[in-house]
């Protein structure tokens, strides 16, 4: 599914929902990246997304590249997928994921965090906890989305989106996908 969710369509959730916070996963291609205006999110979404427009990643080499400081960094990554059952839920308290897909294709998959229980406690210093669905909440009966990247498509997950990244598509076997995953502090920012 290759979709965008506007920045204002995001902003009118969050106020709806009473929160200052976006609560929807942000898909696009980086190509309408500066069109669609998600460097008004923040400062730090901006120097991210000014660093992913003008990074050409066939120059860099895979680990951690600093951006602005704690604010915002790069963790250019080569990976093996694996099938569903192998990977976890996750989400983070301090940063929002930007994951660019830069080779290769990875199936995502995002929920709202309301629709999980706390499988494995937050950890601060890493910026994770991992999740399970709640009761009725699971991924057959709607409760996450599942979305197929393919090279040069982005997901942006924010603090309230329980995610599940490095999904091998379905059918396929011994995929690989190289990415970067940019982490935005979007609380303490300064």
């Amino acid at each position: 599914m290759r979709c965008a969710y506007r920045l204002l369509r995001a902003r009118l959730l969050g106020r709806r929902s009473g929160s200052d916070t976006l609560v929807l996963m942000i898909l696009d291609h980086i190509d309408r990246a500066v069109a669609a205006g998600y460097r008004g999110l923040s400062a730090n979404f901006a120097a991210a997304f000014d660093y992913l427009v003008r990074t050409d990643f066939s120059k860099v080499s895979d680990g951690r590249h600093e951006v602005k400081g704690e604010d915002v960094f790069a963790l250019v990554q080569s990976n093996e997928l694996k099938p569903i059952e192998a990977c976890r839920w996750e989400a983070h308290e301090t940063y929002a994921d930007i994951q660019l897909v830069l080779a290769g294709e990875e199936e995502m998959g995002c929920g709202d965090r309301r629709w999980f229980e706390v499988a494995e406690a937050y950890d601060a210093g890493k910026d994770v906890g991992f999740y399970d669905f709640k009761g009725e909440h699971h991924a057959e009966a709607g409760g996450a989305g599942w979305h197929l990247l393919f090279a040069g498509d982005f997901a942006v997950f924010m603090p309230s989106d329980v995610h599940m990244p490095l999904v091998r598509p379905e059918g396929v076997v011994g995929a690989t996908s190289r990415k970067v995953v940019m982490k935005v502090r979007v609380t303490g920012a300064r």
